[in-house]
């Protein structure tokens, strides 16, 4: 299924990148994703002040570009209970391969008294949905928790186990990780960051595949329906911050 699902993605974007589907635009995709940027708080990195439909239509444009072909780089940043949460997207192709990218990251005034690293165990197998190329734990010792289902699903690093154990002793914690599609949070010296290269998160937020396939050609359905992954990770990283704190 995890082969299937990464397989539709590769061929519809590179059947739309070819010109597929020509003729038969999907709806305009600049109302909703003002929608979108007003209720999220969003904006561009290097212009945040911008109107809602000024953004919108900066990432319509961005969007256009990578279906002729150009690399998509999205960087977006928002305010949430007063931290600042920053959205880095990119895909591309590289060497001939399609290259995919996306973290959300909460940068820290100081550093935390415990570092962790939180990772569905299919990232550490070659070929599952979610790995990226380059990657790697943040920690070489592993250590399990002590809840058999949270164990049993993910592998957690950190070098102080007892302060890992303690900060995820947490179960509002716990279970906000869980109810994730994927996860991998790294709570490092300078920041939280949580990675979805392939945007696992966002596909179950979007009804599943098909879902997923539908914002291909229609983007702004994507934008209707994310809010809530948004917020859900927003939360998520802010506890786990104010909790290794």
């Amino acid at each position: 299924m995890l082969v299937v699902f990464i397989g539709l993605i590769v061929f519809a974007v590179i059947y739309l990148r070819r010109g597929g589907g020509r003729g038969k635009p999907g709806p305009d995709p600049v109302p909703r994703l003002r929608g979108f940027f007003e209720r999220t708080g969003y904006g561009f990195a290097d212009a945040r002040q911008a109107p809602p439909q000024a953004q919108a239509e900066r990432w319509n444009a961005m969007y256009l570009a990578s279906m002729r072909g150009q690399k998509y780089q999205l960087h977006l940043v928002r305010s949430y209970e007063g931290r600042e949460l920053h959205w880095e997207q990119s895909n591309g192709t590289a060497g001939g391969t399609l290259t995919w990218s996306q973290s959300w990251v909460m940068p820290l005034s100081s550093p935390p008294r415990v570092q962790f690293h939180v990772s569905d165990r299919s990232n550490l197998t070659i070929g599952e949905r979610g790995r990226t190329s380059t990657w790697q734990p943040a920690f070489q010792n592993a250590l399990q928790i002590g809840d058999p289902e949270f164990d049993a699903r993910f592998v957690v690093y950190g070098l102080d186990e007892q302060g890992v154990r303690d900060v995820l002793a947490d179960s509002t914690l716990r279970q906000a990780l869980m109810e994730c599609s994927h996860v991998d949070l790294r709570v490092l010296t300078e920041s939280v960051r949580f990675s979805d290269p392939m945007e696992k998160n966002a596909t179950r937020w979007m009804g599943g595949v098909q879902g997923y396939l539908k914002s291909i050609r229609d983007p702004g359905s994507k934008f209707e329906v994310t809010d809530g992954m948004h917020d859900h990770l927003a939360r998520l990283m802010l506890s786990a911050a104010s909790l290794a704190s």
